[in-house]
């Protein structure tokens, strides 16, 4: 609870700084649910700005530390394979919309969240689901094992 709610009063500034900041500082010792708080607040963030902004927020450092991200989350996700639980299913329904958001098509996230989504689809909620289709139709993914999540 705590990084997350570091994660969250950073992203109530509306400046992206403040929010690279705590996710610089936390990152190694962040979990899945963590990790997915990060991106999607990052993602909201990058909402509210006009695009020359958001395009400046993939530049330099913030564009590395985002990297750092996605990678961390992919190796939780990773390790997470075989457990089950609701936070499991909404990290990665809320990562896929925030990779929508910031326009970012990291294949390796993408395909983690794919097999996992394959191996939990019964453990989705129903806007959960919707939300994964939805992010993958968005990212422009044709994948066969991606259209097997849509009609098992």
């Amino acid at each position: 609870p705590f990084i997350n709610s570091c994660i969250i009063n950073a992203a109530e500034s509306r400046q992206i700084d403040p929010l690279m900041d705590v996710i610089a500082q936390y990152l190694p010792q962040m979990n899945l649910v963590n990790l997915s708080t990060a991106l999607h607040r990052l993602a909201k963030l990058v909402s509210f700005l006009n695009p020359s902004d958001a395009s400046a927020l993939l530049q330099n450092r913030q564009r590395s530390l985002l990297n750092d991200l996605l990678s961390a989350f992919s190796t939780a996700l990773l390790k997470s394979e075989g457990k089950s639980s609701s936070s499991l299913t909404r990290a990665v329904s809320t990562t896929l919309w925030s990779l929508v958001l910031l326009q970012c098509e990291d294949l390796q996230v993408v395909w983690a969240t794919v097999q996992l989504s394959q191996k939990q689809l019964w453990n989705f909620q129903p806007f959960e689901l919707a939300s994964t289709i939805w992010a993958l139709a968005k990212l422009g993914l044709q994948h066969k094992a991606a259209m097997e999540i849509a009609a098992p």
